[in-house]
């Protein structure tokens, strides 16, 4: 799952998709019966609710790299079944990347 951010629950938690946002995700992941086999990768490391497009742009472009290499890494090392992107700039990300 490659997911923006959403609320600072992650932050408080120090787990990712922990807010309300993250516990649809989750019941989603139990009715498919997936389990716990699954990673999650947020676009962003920090929450950006308030922030502005400018913002976002900046900040993508810093971690780009990063979400480029811990994808590779993942899809060298297994065969993903599914891949699910949650949130807009996830959206884009994951179309990006696997392009």
């Amino acid at each position: 799952i490659l997911a923006d951010p959403q609320g600072y629950d992650d932050l408080i938690t120090a787990r990712a998709l922990t807010g309300a946002r993250g516990q649809k995700l989750h019941g989603l992941l139990e009715a498919m019966e997936i389990g716990d086999e699954y990673l999650v990768i947020k676009t962003v490391p920090f929450g950006m609710d308030e922030a502005s497009q400018d913002e976002w742009n900046t900040v993508l472009a810093e971690t780009r790299s990063y979400r480029e290499q811990v994808l590779a890494e993942v899809l060298k090392a297994h065969s993903p079944e599914l891949l699910i992107a949650d949130g807009a700039y996830a959206s884009q990300e994951l179309e990006r990347i696997l392009k």
